[in-house]
């Protein structure tokens, strides 16, 4: 008999995990309430995702408090919402367009996209307290694998971003491993009219006037372990200006000889609108 109990027991707590595990992920708010403030802010697309641990990390320059959104594109649905994350407050990176201190304002948000679907993320940054200025996306759970891999995101300015008039920072850095590291190239794209690509921030021949060399910059993930980046990492800037407009960004192996994982980092604003004359 008491064998009997046990097998029912196990049964009926099997039964109980099966729909969990089969679920989709849903609306989950974490310290945020920033629907009403989705189209004011910045938006920005991890597209065709499959198998990945998506991770997006938004750190604030000069006290702007940031907050982030993930929403399937497709559905609309509200993924996963932060404002001020947990165990993030080191994070903090030292690049040639922006500095960052550790806050513990930084926000952070993560979801899992399964192995046998395609999802295109949106990414949308807000303030948390209707206070606009500059901040950091570090997107981090890709991996360019195999080397002929392209992964795609995408960014769209809208006129807050272009009234913030700062350049916009581009970068690429593989992750510091010690064995066989991604030399990543990115490529930033506006329709057919606009076109950059950088492979090697360190060569003026393999990266556009549009870059700085970006051996020495430095990416902490936790308090005192800074990742060095060097002149294999890549970079672009853009001055996003006149009409609000949507880019493409491709992520790669250069030259299709290396694979490993990467952050996609870019540097932008929230601005207020300039006053009618």
């Amino acid at each position: 008999m008491q064998r009997q109990f046990i097998l029912i027991t196990v049964l009926l707590l099997l039964v109980g995990l099966v729909p969990a595990a089969a679920a989709r992920p849903s609306a989950q708010f974490a310290g945020c309430e920033i629907e009403d403030k989705l189209d004011s802010g910045a938006f920005f697309y991890a597209r065709q995702l499959n198998g990945v641990d998506l991770t997006v990390t938004v750190l604030g320059v000069d006290g702007f408090d940031p907050a982030v959104a993930l929403r399937n594109a497709e559905t609309g649905d509200i993924l996963v919402c932060n404002d001020d994350g947990r165990d993030i407050e080191a994070v903090a990176v030292d690049l040639p367009s922006v500095t960052t201190e550790p806050s513990e304002k930084n926000a952070q948000a993560s979801v899992r996209v399964p192995s046998n679907e395609r999802w295109d993320v949106e990414i949308i940054v807000t303030s948390a307290d209707e206070v606009l200025g500059e901040f950091v996306v570090l997107i981090s759970g890709a991996s360019v694998y195999p080397a002929s891999d392209r992964d795609l995101y995408g960014m769209a300015t809208s006129q807050s971003m272009v009234d913030a008039e700062v350049p916009m920072g581009i970068y690429v850095a593989n992750l510091g491993l010690p064995r066989n590291p991604l030399n990543p190239e990115v490529t930033f794209k506006y329709g057919e009219d606009f076109s950059e690509t950088c492979k090697a921030s360190s060569s003026s021949r393999l990266c556009g006037s549009n870059s700085q060399n970006l051996t020495g910059s430095t990416v902490t993930l936790k308090a005192d372990t800074p990742i060095t980046l060097t002149g294999n990492d890549v970079m672009l800037y853009y001055q996003a200006g006149g009409e609000p407009s949507e880019f493409d960004i491709e992520v790669n192996s250069a030259d299709f000889s290396s694979t490993g994982p990467y952050y996609l980092i870019i540097h932008t604003a929230l601005g207020e609108p300039e006053a009618a004359p």
